[in-house]
This record gives C-alpha cells, sequence and structure tokens, in this order.
C-alpha cells in the first residue's frame, strides 16, 4: 500500500475511532450539559434576523444540494477525462454518506432541541449526527479534490475553504436551534473519516487525480 494511502486509511482509522466515542458519549448523557448550557446561552440571547439568515443559510447549504452540486462537478470532471471513475467517487462519497448519516441517526433517535413543523419529518425527528454538516464537509471536500491536482496551492485553499463553510453551517444550525452542539461536533470525525475511507482506496486515488477540469476551465 503506497504511504499517501497508509496515511488516508490510518486518518479514516483515527476519525471513526473519534466518532465511535464521541457517539458513546452523545448516548450517555455526557454531552447534555454542554448541549442544553449552549442552547440556553444562545437562544437567550439570539436576533430574530440573525436566525432567520441562518435558516436560509442552511437551507442553501442543505444535504440535497450538496448532493446535487456533487454529482454535477462528478458528471463534469468525468466528461472532461472521458473516465467514468471520477463520477462513480461522487456516487461512491454520497452513498457512504448517506447510509452512514442515516443509520446512527435512525439508531440513536436523538431528537433536536427545537421542532419547526415547516422542516422536513426526518430532519425534524432525528438530530444526531448533524446530516447538514456532514454533507458539507464531504461533499465539498470531494469536490475539492475532483477540481484540483493533489499538492497544489489551489486544492488547499478549497479544502481550507471546505473547512470554513462546514464551520460556518454546523454554527448556524446551532444558532438556529436545529442541532445539539454535539450534534455538529460529532459529524465533522465523522465526514473526515467518509473522505479519508475514500481517499484510501485505490479506485477514488485515482479519480481524484490526473487533469484538472478547472485548469481547462481556467481562461
Amino acid at each position: 500500500m503506497p504511504a499517501l494511502s497508509r496515511r488516508a486509511a490510518a486518518l479514516a482509522a483515527a476519525c471513526t475511532a473519534l466518532f465511535v466515542g464521541l457517539t458513546v458519549a452523545v448516548a450517555v448523557g455526557g454531552f447534555d450539559g454542554i448541549d442544553e448550557t449552549t442552547f440556553r446561552h444562545l437562544h437567550g440571547h439570539h436576533a430574530d434576523w440573525v436566525v432567520t439568515a441562518c435558516r436560509w443559510f442552511t437551507d442553501v447549504f442543505s444535504p440535497l444540494a450538496d448532493l446535487g452540486v456533487l454529482a454535477v462537478v462528478g458528471v463534469l470532471v468525468a466528461r472532461h477525462r472521458s473516465d467514468r471513475r471520477p463520477l462513480l467517487a461522487a456516487a461512491s462519497g454520497a452513498a457512504l454518506l448517506a447510509v452512514t448519516v442515516l443509520a446512527v441517526k435512525h439508531g440513536m433517535g436523538r431528537p433536536p432541541p427545537t421542532l419547526f413543523p415547516d422542516r422536513p419529518a426526518v430532519e425534524s425527528a432525528l438530530s444526531y449526527p448533524s446530516g447538514h454538516t456532514a454533507s458539507v464537509l464531504v461533499c465539498y471536500g470531494l469536490v475539492a479534490q475532483l477540481l484540483s491536482r493533489r499538492g497544489t496551492p489551489r486544492r488547499r485553499r478549497l479544502l481550507a475553504g471546505t473547512g470554513v463553510l462546514t464551520v460556518l453551517v454546523a454554527a448556524a444550525l446551532v444558532y438556529a436551534g436545529y442541532h445539539w452542539l454535539s450534534d455538529t461536533i460529532g459529524a465533522i470525525p465523522l465526514g473526515i473519516a467518509i473522505l479519508a475511507t475514500l481517499r484510501a482506496t485505490q479506485f477514488t486515488k485515482r479519480a481524484t487525480t490526473g487533469t484538472s477540469l478547472a485548469d481547462t476551465l481556467r481562461p
């Protein structure tokens, strides 16, 4: 196994272990005090316009929207390279994300701090881990890899942007009352574990290297 794949596999294992540990802690109530304190503090000092902005922001970066962006980029890169592997890599990431998040959500059965009648039924009933947070991290993390070469400044910038966007979405979800703080914290190592798992496979490694679509689109 190449050194890069070994590092990715080690990162996947470490983040998976961290996610499992956080999940167990949430299940036994280890985060209840922090979650409730954070919720009371935020909603005792919130501004209605900020809550509205957060709700709009999280709607824009919803899981379905994130998956749509990933699908479009996967198709464009696959057509550009005349290679179906980028599209299959995107599909693999989406499938792994959906299966993992939904399985844990249903297994935990954790309700969110507040319920909104205009939210979809699954989102209003199941809270841990945050699907919004995980989907932003996984989908845009894969997009960053599909649109850049490994080791280039562009990839570093895109991945850094993905990290910032993930934190912003997580903060908006907590502020708007859609998720407990621990829901978003748990989603981050889960998302990294999924990306690292995909990166550790030789198939996905080949799919996210080579000529960049962004190079062709650049004037």
